[in-house]
């Protein structure tokens, strides 16, 4: 089955460019659009080896031409900016499920030449990891993995990190009328060119709604999971569990916790940087009229041999920076971008003399942005981010890559 729909025609009708001044030099902004009119175009992003993957869980828009089927554009990093390279699909449906599979790309991994993208089976309670591998250049369906019978309602996988053949996918569980049931890591092994289930993560600590797998990040040879929603007994919220893989399994490590009683939700994005360091973002997400006004902040570990050694927070350098500040994290090395859930502005830090420095706040000038909302990442000291609620009916969404041209000639490595 075909699952690569070539769209040469859309190259370059689906991105525009606009060149801003940033504090750090020339910087071009450039909107990726959607190939395929969609919804929540954005919601699911990687980078790898400079190649951008963009999912849009393209669910039942009415402007859709192509069923329920989500989808996820591939871009490489050309030196003219971010260029269109191909679409990936769904694959292994069957004639009875015309529609595809919704959902697929909320939520996209990618590492080498292995891609997992989450997805749901149309008209099913069959939720689904789609790993393809790249062959010669183009993107081959691999194998569909279907969520294991957990005995309660409908489910739905939310993130997903693969590393060195290591594949970990966390889904939420709802009963049959909808309500959040609990959260769960399931992990996957490479053997012999497929992916085995080895079973779910193990946790020492548990609470319904804790959020467990909003996040997830590798860290060197460990795994970071963020735990956002749990609330221990003095009040801190959130927690992030960290794991070593032995013996053909992941083994709990320790628990990272934030230092003071806060309403902020430590844990909510995870990222490694540069020297294996575990960037953690803390961003308030209260949106209650009565929410704490105070503003979010990144915290930063490095690996001991007995667990973690804390190191500085970050903050903006902004005189009012939003509350949402470390909604969203990606970095490629000693560069780190954050992002402000709900808000049209996105940060580029750099890592020098042994700390990160705020060196560049990019805000679009495109008036059609709904604030950006979704991830970041970076590949190189390109930062791109998604915008997945734009549009005015539906939500179909836009990702804007703010790219350093002048440090490009350094390639990726």
């Amino acid at each position: 089955m075909k699952n690569l729909r070539p769209l040469a025609a859309v190259l370059w009708a689906c991105v525009s460019l606009t060149a801003v001044q940033a504090a750090a030099g020339q910087v071009s902004e450039q909107k990726l659009s959607p190939s395929t009119p969609g919804l929540y175009y954005g919601e699911g992003m990687a980078v790898s080896q400079g190649y951008l993957f963009v999912g849009s869980e393209q669910g039942y828009s009415p402007e859709s031409t192509n069923g329920s089927n989500g989808y996820v554009d591939v871009y490489s990093r050309q030196a003219a900016g971010w260029e269109y390279d191909s679409t990936v699909t769904a694959f292994g449906l069957g004639p009875l499920l015309p529609n595809g599979s919704d959902h697929f790309g909320n939520a996209v991994a990618v590492d080498g030449n292995w891609m997992a993208v989450a997805g749901h089976v149309a008209n099913s309670n069959i939720e689904s990891i789609y790993v393809f591998q790249r062959i010669n250049g183009t993107w081959v369906a691999s194998q569909r993995l279907d969520r294991p019978d957990h005995g309660t309602g409908p489910s739905v996988n939310e993130t997903v990190v693969m590393r060195s053949g290591h594949l970990l996918v966390a889904a939420e569980d709802f009963d049959d009328i909808g309500d959040v049931q609990g959260f769960r890591v399931l992990a996957y092994e490479l053997q012999g060119g497929s992916f085995i289930l080895l079973g779910e993560l193990g946790r020492p600590l548990q609470q319904a709604l804790d959020g467990f797998g909003s996040s997830l990040a590798f860290v060197g040879d460990r795994l970071a999971v963020g735990a956002p929603g749990y609330v221990d007994e003095s009040g801190k919220r959130g927690m992030v569990f960290t794991y070593v893989f032995n013996d053909a399994q992941w083994v709990h490590l320790s628990l990272l916790q934030p230092d003071g009683v806060s309403p902020l939700s430590f844990g909510q994005s995870l990222a490694e940087c540069f020297g294996g360091q575990l960037v953690v973002g803390v961003p308030n997400t209260d949106n209650s009229t009565s929410g704490s006004s105070l503003v979010g902040y990144l915290a930063t570990y490095m690996p001991s041999e007995v667990g973690w050694s804390e190191g500085p927070t970050v903050q903006s350098t902004d005189a009012l920076p939003p509350k949402s500040f470390g909604s969203s994290i990606g970095c490629d090395g000693g560069v780190l971008g954050v992002a402000t859930r709900g808000a049209n502005v996105a940060y580029r830090f750099i890592f020098a003399q042994g700390a990160w420095q705020q060196s560049d706040a990019f805000a679009t000038s495109d008036p059609a942005t709904a604030g950006f909302a979704g991830p970041i990442v970076v590949s190189a000291r390109d930062v791109l981010v998604a915008d997945m609620f734009q549009g005015s009916t539906t939500p179909v969404g836009a990702v804007y890559a703010f790219d350093d041209d002048a440090l490009f000639a350094n390639g990726f490595e």
